[in-house]
């Protein structure tokens, strides 16, 4: 077998230095959600039920289920209740 080759570094010294120097923060909820999910949340703390949102945005109650988990793993939270604790915060 032949030996592995070496991958270059396709982004550069200058660039690698650049991006090394950017301060690093934690994203906040509001970094990670779109206005879609936003406007979940706002649902949410305005203490809808699934089937009120998905009337009320024209999907499906299972959609805004679905979409609503994504919401959840994105904050890191398990239920509605966290998730509009961080909302609110």
């Amino acid at each position: 077998m032949a030996p592995a080759q070496q991958t270059p570094n396709v982004a550069g010294p200058a660039l690698m230095t650049q991006a090394a120097a950017r301060p690093v923060r934690a994203p906040t909820g509001s970094d990670l959600l779109n206005a879609n999910e936003m406007r979940l949340l706002e649902w949410l703390a305005a203490v809808r039920t699934n089937a009120q949102i998905g009337t009320c945005s024209g999907r499906s109650e299972k959609t805004i289920r679905n979409q609503l988990t994504r919401v959840y793993a994105k904050l890191g939270v398990v239920n509605r209740a966290a998730a509009v604790a961080v909302y609110l915060r």
